[in-house]
């Protein structure tokens, strides 16, 4: 893992954690150690309300195994330690996340750099949980859109704060919501899902809550977590094919709403 900046203005400087695939040998993320050789598709994730990147490092970590950098921003007013938490602040996370993905491409692009030819920046997707993930449904959104953004992955989340449509080129969409979530309602998600037009799939993780799911390995939905959303960036990216996304969110729990072909 490394951890970069970047300078928000008024927002102040904002910690970009990035983890990836590393020449280290052993399963933990050592800090600054050599990135492997690439280009490495990237994974850019937004974290919760009073949370942080470090609480995913399980999902993270899957991810990076699968052969993703994972870009991840702390938001200056959502997570934990800010001085005072502003759930408000969700309309200004896109923003801050497309410039996390601005200096880590700045990065890729230096020679020098560490991470110089390792990125490929013509492969990313973005996701996140909870306000995390409205934060990647504004990236979508008329007033926030990333063009460079492929496919988005919405775990737990909905568009409160994003009442435009989406726009640009079309991207595919996964979302993920668990029908016992009191925190964001799973009303609230399929409300989202309905207002995408785009090639789009959702799951939903029946008897399951806001956090189980997409934070701990041992509760019952964190595999099936795991590897749809492996499976689904693998597809939206062109590495992988649609039979194996369908294979991997098949299983006990799991109702499928597939839009995708």
């Amino acid at each position: 893992m490394r951890t970069l900046s970047v300078d928000r203005g008024q927002r102040g400087l904002i910690a970009v954690t990035v983890w990836y695939p590393s020449v280290a040998p052993g399963d933990t993320a050592i800090s600054d150690a050599a990135i492997a050789t690439g280009p490495w598709p990237i994974m850019l994730f937004s974290h919760g309300l009073r949370s942080t990147p470090s609480d995913y490092r399980a999902l993270i970590s899957g991810w990076v195994r699968a052969g993703f950098v994972v870009v991840a921003p702390t938001f200056p007013f959502t997570n934990r330690d800010a001085p005072n938490v502003d759930p408000g602040d969700v309309a200004n996370q896109p923003a801050d996340a497309t410039a996390a993905l601005d200096v880590v491409l700045t990065a890729n692009a230096t020679p020098g750099d560490p991470f110089n030819a390792h990125l490929d920046g013509a492969t990313i997707v973005a996701a996140g949980h909870s306000e995390g993930a409205i934060t990647t449904v504004g990236m979508f959104d008329e007033c926030c859109r990333d063009p460079r953004l492929l496919a988005g992955i919405v775990l737990a989340g909905n568009s409160l704060g994003f009442p435009g449509a989406p726009a640009g080129t079309r991207a595919a969409m996964l979302f993920v919501h668990g029908d016992a979530d009191r925190l964001v309602p799973y009303r609230s998600g399929k409300a989202a899902f309905d207002e995408v037009s785009w090639p789009k799939a959702f799951v939903t993780l029946e008897n399951e809550a806001h956090v189980d799911p997409y934070l701990r390995p041992e509760s019952a939905q964190f595999a099936t977590v795991l590897a749809t959303t492996i499976a689904f960036a693998d597809f939206a990216i062109g590495r992988g094919d649609l039979q194996t996304l369908r294979e991997s969110w098949s299983g006990p729990g799991v109702i499928i709403d597939d839009r995708l072909s």
